[in-house]
């Protein structure tokens, strides 16, 4: 017993490997789905190990590379419902031989996908192929759990680790959607996190190239709960937005433990709790970012993975109801000097951080991904480049009858003529319809070419006989009793001597219509009038009767029968057993049956082609011809260089070597491989090392963009939280000077007619005592002081005491050890009245969010001054 994975000898009791310490199962029964530990493929380069996971459409092996002695993890198709004889993968009931190649296409293609992207946060494909009636792709072998598996252990997972884990994938989605490719299917199952904590993007099943603003049809494979709304049709306009949606429900399942419902869902009226109400340790702006993210219209979400996740970061905020936003500054005066400044600083906010400018790591990261990309990639699109000698000539011969290609000549295409007859073989311009007669009558018997016309004729001045007429020659038959007719006159022409030998001669009806010889149903032409009859029992065609002939076709085949497709070659100027398919080069001549892949020549230019005389009316199969033709040595299909005569032959779908000249394939006659595999013996790839040493590049300058990216967005979040401190102050100024009313919060509170509110809090209301010089106040009651353009109100358990703004003579503030108190001195009052206003909040609503702005007793003393001069022309006195 050999290990699996380094290939040490181990004894059949062992069940851990004494050299590399690898498990050692025990082998499986030939009757289970997956391989037998220690199987070998791509000619012993891979050794299987044990099973990593199972789906519906794989399984995923532990393997080696036997050649660099590394684990490797190897992803085999294998759709539920197939079976396994030995190695080889059988089609199953539900997946034919055809579907299943169609899935290895596609299993293949999310290979190629994979290949394209050099970044430690995408897994490595090492490469691909087929074998066993199947496909295989190699890739890194990377211990860890998905995130579905650690929201399962952990429910929802900390912030900080769940956001680190998005900005990771982010990084790796930043360069799909570079490359213009979308992901399609982000969710928990498809993240893997390592032991080391790097994070990596798998399976590309579903990954489609994309066009920016264009809506192309793409298959709708998704899963419920993390695919937008624009993903469950084909032909919805997608892009970066629907993975960023994909990443942000991703996230909303780390947050909260939860799925998110799905979009379909959504669009149906649920609505979706927002993480912050389910787990109240997540953060507001985090919250907010995720709901933006997760809007159903797209455009309605960050467009860009860079705004996705300054979103993420505090910097950037959008619309987190499940509402179009609006732009609007909710109950800014238009005379607010604020406004404009406001205005300024929200916009510039909502625009966001731009993308970070190109730099020289971005140059340097281009260079090195495209190095890997083009090492990696080109083998698999080599063909037809011939991996011997290098040149564009590998053409594929498979020995198939061309159904366009002349067989003789081989210069240019068959023309296959249509043997559907439409036009008129007479005067090959008019179109055949299908004619019928009235059951109740029939063709002239004397000229066949017109029905007869019923007449009713009087005798001794009464209608008692009935005659038929033709319009065409004359003839008049008298109808009889018994279902008899006599010919009374003959018209002109006879052509068939009818009214010669059998003019006055009473004959059954049935018997006529016998002598007439014509069908109830035929083709007549639409300009001269021809008509041509079926001769039922061998699906014939005759010339029945014509009036013009103007290229003799009446003359000389009238009453010949002759098939469908004979009539259609005389209608376009052939010879009448001329061939169905000819060649417009070398005027050959055939009979082209397709069913049978067969061409029965049946003129040809023996003067040219003086060997195709032993062809001439002989069905011939063109397989072995067309091989041997080809150059083909073995005479079985495959693919030949034209140039150095290089040859394989197919088996399945890969390619065995037949014969090659002296080069970089000699020796290799009679291997098998796959078009890559041949490409890599005759060109070669850069060394393991050397890819390794790329890849080790890449993820240091990775690194350092990182780096670069969260200085450069840590000065833009600095300059966005001036912005934000700005703001706050000049939402406060508005307020103050009376520019921002607010919504009455007490529902027992009347408001006028035309009546705007400025303040509402909380206040003690007190009295004034004590003589001059040594006086203070007494708490009287507690209330709701209220502050409108009209009013001034102070509400205490359902009593309102209130005063026109205009009676308010004077206000001060006057500071005592408890406190500040607002004094107020009003028209008609002997003593002054006192109320302690703590500091409250008032909640101003802009475009994105809701500013809060605090206030306390000397910005009411402001408020009051500012709102009674708007409102009456002068101030109060303030001390």
């Amino acid at each position: 017993m050999r290990c699996p994975i380094c290939e040490a000898d181990a004894n059949t009791n062992d069940t851990i490997c004494r050299s590399c310490g690898a498990a050692l199962p025990e082998r499986k029964e030939k009757s289970s789905p997956a391989l037998l530990i220690g199987a070998k493929l791509s000619d012993g380069v891979f050794s299987i190990g044990r099973v990593l996971g199972k789906g519906g459409f794989g399984i995923t092996y532990l393997g080696s590379d036997l050649h660099l002695r590394r684990s490797v993890a190897i992803k085999e198709l294998f759709p539920s419902g197939c079976t396994r004889n030995e190695n080889l993968l059988e089609p199953g009931p539900s997946w034919p031989q055809p579907k299943l190649d169609i899935a290895k296409d596609k299993f293949l293609n999310e290979a190629r996908v994979l290949a394209r992207f050099q970044h430690p946060n995408i897994v490595h494909v090492y490469t691909s192929f087929e074998e066993n009636n199947t496909a295989y792709m190699v890739m890194e072998y990377l211990k860890g759990r998905t995130v579905q598996q650690l929201i399962r252990e952990y429910k929802a997972i900390p912030e900080a680790d769940a956001i680190d884990y998005i900005v990771q994938l982010a990084d790796a989605l930043r360069i799909i959607h570079g490359a213009s490719y979308l992901h399609r299917d982000i969710k928990p199952g498809n993240i893997l996190v390592a032991d080391d904590g790097r994070v990596t993007l798998i399976d590309f099943g579903t990954a489609r190239e994309f066009a920016a603003d264009v809506i192309k049809q793409m298959t709708t494979m998704l899963t419920p709960g993390y695919a937008p709304l624009e993903q469950y049709t084909r032909a919805g306009k997608m892009g970066p937005f629907s993975d960023i949606y994909a990443m942000a429900a991703t996230l909303y399942h780390m947050l909260t433990g939860q799925q998110p419902i799905p979009a379909t869902d959504q669009a149906n009226g649920a609505i979706l709790t927002p993480p912050r109400q389910l787990n109240g340790s997540v953060s507001k702006h985090v919250s907010e970012a995720v709901m933006w993210s997760m809007q159903m219209e797209a455009d309605q979400r960050p467009q860009t993975i860079d705004e996705f996740l300054a979103a993420l970061e505090g910097h950037i905020s959008g619309p987190t109801s499940r509402r179009r936003a609006t732009r609007s500054i909710s109950g800014f005066d238009d005379d607010n000097p604020y406004k404009e400044r406001i205005e300024q600083i929200l916009d510039e906010l909502a625009a966001g951080i731009p993308a970070p400018p190109e730099s020289e790591i971005d140059a340097a990261i281009n260079r090195v991904s495209e190095m890997l990309a083009d090492a990696t990639s080109a083998p698999l699109s080599a063909f037809p480049v011939c991996p011997a000698c290098q040149e564009n000539t590998t053409v594929e011969v498979r020995g198939e009858t061309p159904t366009k290609n002349c067989p003789i000549c081989r210069k240019a295409e068959l023309v296959i003529r249509d043997s559907d007859l439409k036009t008129c073989p007479v005067c090959s311009e008019g179109s055949l319809r299908v004619a019928h007669i009235d059951a109740a009558t029939m063709f002239c018997p004397v000229c066949r070419k017109q029905p007869l016309v019923s007449e009713k004729r009087k005798r001794f001045g009464f209608a008692t006989d009935e005659w038929w007429a033709c319009k065409s020659c004359g003839t008049e038959l008298n109808l009889v009793m018994g279902g008899r007719a006599k010919l009374a006159k003959v018209g002109s022409p006879d052509p068939f001597n009818v009214g010669r030998s059998r003019r006055d001669e009473t004959l059954p009806l049935t018997q006529w219509r016998q002598i007439a010889g014509r069908r109830d149903k035929y083709l007549e032409c639409n300009k001269c009038h021809a008509q041509l009859d079926e001769v039922e029992e061998k699906n014939l065609l005759v010339l029945a009767a014509f009036t013009a002939d103007p290229f003799k076709v009446g003359q000389t085949l009238s009453r010949t029968p002759l098939p469908r497709h004979a009539w259609a070659n005389v209608a376009a100027g052939l010879a009448p057993h001329a061939g169905n398919a000819a060649c417009p080069s070398c005027h050959s001549e055939f009979e082209y049956n397709k069913d049978a892949q067969e061409l029965k020549p049946t003129r040809l230019n023996t003067k040219e082609y003086a060997w195709s005389q032993r062809l001439l009316n002989k069905p011939i199969s063109f397989r072995n011809w067309f091989l041997s033709e080809a150059g083909k040595r073995s005479l079985n299909p495959g693919c030949i260089c034209t140039h150095c005569r290089t040859e394989f032959d197919y088996q399945e779908k890969l390619l065995k070597l037949m014969f090659t000249p002296q080069g970089p394939l000699s020796g290799k006659e009679g291997q098998v491989h796959s078009r890559e595999g041949w490409h890599r013996i005759a060109a070669g790839l850069p060394t393991r090392s050397e890819e390794t040493a790329l890849r080790d590049k890449l993820t240091k300058l990775h690194i350092a963009k990182q780096e670069q990216h969260e200085n450069y967005f840590k000065v833009e979040g600095e300059y966005q939280t001036q912005l934000k401190g700005e703001l706050d102050d000049l939402i406060h100024d508005a307020f103050v000077a009376g520019h921002v009313p607010i919504l009455l919060k007490d529902p027992t509170t009347f408001l006028l007619e035309n009546e705007t509110l400025y303040w509402e809090s909380p206040a003690k209301r007190n009295q004034r005592t004590g003589l001059s010089g040594d006086r203070t106040w007494t708490f009287e009651s507690k209330g709701v002081l209220l502050l409108t353009n009209q009013r001034l109100m102070f509400s205490h358990q359902g009593d309102v005491w209130q005063v026109a703004l205009d009676e308010v003579e004077r206000i001060e503030i006057e500071d005592t050890y408890t406190g500040s108190t607002v004094v107020l001195y009003v028209a008609g009052y002997t003593a002054p009245l006192g109320f302690e206003i703590p500091t409250s909040e008032f909640t101003v609503t802009t475009e994105f969010s809701n500013h809060t702005v605090r206030g306390g007793a000397r910005d009411f003393v402001a408020l009051v001054i500012a709102v009674r001069a708007r409102e009456t022309g002068d101030e109060p006195q303030a001390a």
